[in-house]
């Protein structure tokens, strides 16, 4: 007999993580636009808003896959940034320096705890559409009370509706609906994100 266990539809579905892969994706497509443009000396001074708005995008996009980081290893990430920018030989100093300010920039605002829960929250909701917010922030937050509360789901639910803006916002979704396979993962990403 074949002991295999078969997966539920919604567990298959939540293992290809669409959005959190869509997400890199179009980060990492801005990030590697805006280094093309800084290589280009006669592209770089002509095009520095869309260099800016690329890295900016392609920060804030980075910024709702992990959770944020604690002081001390955020300056250890500015640190490796920085002795990678400086050993690249084929950079000339005006651009190291460009990409240094840039890198060592901190985000305005009072940072995310909930981005990376709100990307799981948005993908379990896609698995399972009928789960609602309540069921979903069971599962997903990491507040230290006993039982999660309103505040939690609301907090939660606001998040996911700033990560679908984002998507519209930059245009991410056509991308994670291209790369996904699954019809009813498609269908329900039409339906949650409109």
């Amino acid at each position: 007999m074949n002991a295999r266990r078969r997966k539920s539809l919604a567990a298959r579905l939540f293992d290809q993580h669409p959005i959190h892969r869509g997400i890199e994706a179009g980060a990492f497509a801005r990030l590697e636009a805006a280094r093309r443009l800084c290589l280009n000396s006669q592209e770089r001074k002509r095009k520095s808003a869309t260099v800016q708005r690329m890295l900016r995008e392609g920060r804030e996009l980075l910024s709702w896959l992990q959770p944020p980081l604690s002081e001390r290893e955020r300056s250890e990430v500015v640190l490796s940034t920085i002795m990678k920018v400086i050993s690249r030989e084929t950079l000339v100093p005006e651009q190291k320096t460009e990409i240094l300010r840039l890198a060592t920039k901190r985000p305005r605002g009072r940072p995310a705890d909930s981005k990376y829960l709100a990307v799981c929250a948005l993908e379990t909701k896609l698995a399972r559409p009928e789960a609602t917010w309540e069921q979903i922030t069971v599962q997903v937050c990491k507040c230290t009370k006993p039982r999660h509360d309103t505040c939690c789901t609301e907090n939660l639910e606001r998040q996911a509706g700033r990560l679908k803006a984002l998507l519209r916002r930059t245009e991410i979704l056509p991308l994670i609906l291209a790369t996904t396979k699954s019809v009813a993962l498609k269908r329900n990403l039409r339906d949650m994100l409109g």
